[in-house]
């Protein structure tokens, strides 16, 4: 049993505390899976639109599958994106009831937390995946050790799979995992300090030609 606390107020949600709610609503099971765990259930949702925490969010639209998912694994639940109503990753994702995205991502060690710094809305990796909904391109790179996290620091500090996640480049990214091609390297004499990876993703000439010669050897 955890150390919620129950007693905290929705303010604009009638007053209610997070035990009314579960209990108004009869959700015994959510409650049940969510007591159990360390999650930071007291986290406000500043900006949403009734003031209501991940916990309050998750009863109020029963989403007991993605739930159960989220609370198996040490996900950073608590992150805030600053500029998307101050929603954590949690939150975004019981919101759109992206349950596939979750189960692919929890799965992995990916670093799941690193934000864009300089993205428009201060998203984190998961946060980009899953406002795009990009199921597919998540799949193919979570098979492999690619290190999704180094940054193209001059354009606009996005990682890796940032940049693919924004451009849906599904094809680049089915035809690089299938060579041992060194995806980390920087190009350093490149105008935007982009590692090979970063730059195939623009260029899909140079992949084939990468491709060929990795083949050759």
């Amino acid at each position: 049993m955890t150390n919620v606390n129950v007693n905290i107020i929705a303010a604009d949600d009638d007053d209610q505390m997070m035990l009314q709610m579960i209990i108004n609503e009869k959700h015994f099971k959510m409650m049940k899976r969510l007591l159990m765990t360390n999650v930071n259930v007291n986290i406000a949702a500043a900006d949403d639109n009734n003031n209501w925490m991940t916990l309050q969010m998750i009863v109020e639209e029963e989403y007991l599958e993605m739930i159960k998912r989220l609370l198996m694994i040490d996900i950073n639940v608590n992150v805030i994106a600053a500029d998307y109503d101050d929603w954590t990753t949690l939150q975004m994702i019981v919101d759109e009831e992206y349950l596939e995205m979750m189960k692919k991502l929890l799965m992995t060690d990916i670093n799941i937390n690193v934000a864009a710094a300089d993205d428009d809305r201060d998203q984190t990796i998961l946060q980009i995946i899953a406002d795009e909904e990009h199921l597919e391109m998540m799949k193919r790179l979570l098979i492999i050790n690619i290190d999704v996290n180094i940054t193209a620091a001059a354009d606009y500090d996005w990682t890796t799979l940032q940049m693919i996640a924004e451009e849906k480049h599904l094809e680049m990214i089915k035809k690089l995992l299938t060579i041992n091609i060194d995806v980390n390297v920087t190009a350093a004499a490149d105008d935007r300090d982009r590692t090979t990876l970063q730059m195939i993703v623009e260029h899909e000439t140079m992949m084939i030609v990468l491709r060929a010669t990795a083949e050759s050897q």
